[in-house]
């Protein structure tokens, strides 16, 4: 089972450790797969990166993965810009 994780607007240093009390709290209750969907997300710092990429260090570490599946325009250029890789692999299908 996979469990998607919805994220809108800001998610940035201010809103990072919400975000990953959240993600710890799914990973927590169900199998550690996650696929979060960022297509509502309107701004994205190295807060938010630095919680996907923790994210998916916990999930790994509990025998799971995290992928990232439609991201917004503005997202999806951090993200590119960023190189970022762990934690913000693209979902090679949508569930």
């Amino acid at each position: 089972m996979i469990t998607t994780v919805m994220c809108r607007g800001e998610v940035d240093i201010a809103t990072a450790e919400q975000l990953e009390r959240l993600l710890v709290d799914v990973l927590s209750r169900s199998r550690p797969d996650v696929v979060l969907d960022l297509r509502e997300v309107t701004f994205l710092d190295a807060g938010g990166l630095t919680a996907l990429i923790r994210a998916d260090d916990r999930a790994r570490r509990l025998g799971g993965r995290s992928s990232r599946t439609r991201t917004s325009r503005r997202s999806g250029k951090v993200i590119s810009a960023s190189s970022c890789e762990v934690g913000c692999r693209p979902l090679q299908h949508t569930p």
